[in-house]
């Protein structure tokens, strides 16, 4: 009995706490958003990918949004880097944080032939994972597969021990 105002209290806490980080990360979003409407090509992009950062798993700042902008203007500028990292990390939103992995194959496939022209293995070895992922979620064990393979062999090119070992797994 005597534990429950202090349970009442811990509860009011973790409740003001929770408003406080909101209203935190609205204030950023607010400021990046004046930043990108005030920028253009890559100082903008910095500000595109700063915001998709802030916002990221956040399904109630619409992250899947904002990363869908962020994705289309870096292909537009030609910056398929970050493209293809803010592509895997949409896929993986999809696939993990809203149970939609359908969403990351369709999205996947929608982009196809956009990165033909990228150098960057680790990005195209994390993309392919998060592809991969999503067809396993789908019971789709070969198409998963056939990813992991090619995640695997871009995380051997590009030296990083941490990619061919999720794929491996």
């Amino acid at each position: 009995m005597r534990f429950i105002p202090y349970l009442i209290l811990l509860c009011f806490g973790v409740q003001v706490s929770a408003q406080n980080k909101d209203a935190f990360i609205q204030s950023k979003i607010d400021f990046f958003n004046s930043k990108i409407q005030q920028t253009e090509k890559g100082e903008r992009l910095q500000w595109l990918d700063s915001l998709t950062n802030t916002v990221l798993d956040r399904t109630e700042f619409k992250y899947d949004s904002i990363a869908r902008v962020s994705i289309d203007f870096a292909i537009e500028i030609d910056s398929l880097s970050i493209a293809t990292k803010q592509l895997g990390d949409l896929i993986y939103y999809y696939n993990n944080v809203v149970g939609q992995p359908k969403e990351g194959v369709l999205l996947f496939d929608s982009y196809d032939g956009k990165f033909k022209n990228l150098k960057d293995a680790y990005a195209l070895g994390s993309l392919n994972l998060y592809v991969g992922e999503s067809y396993q979620y789908l019971s789709n064990l070969d198409k998963a597969i056939d990813y992991f393979k090619i995640a695997l062999a871009y995380g051997k090119s590009s030296n990083n021990k941490r990619m061919p070992a999720l794929a491996n797994l």
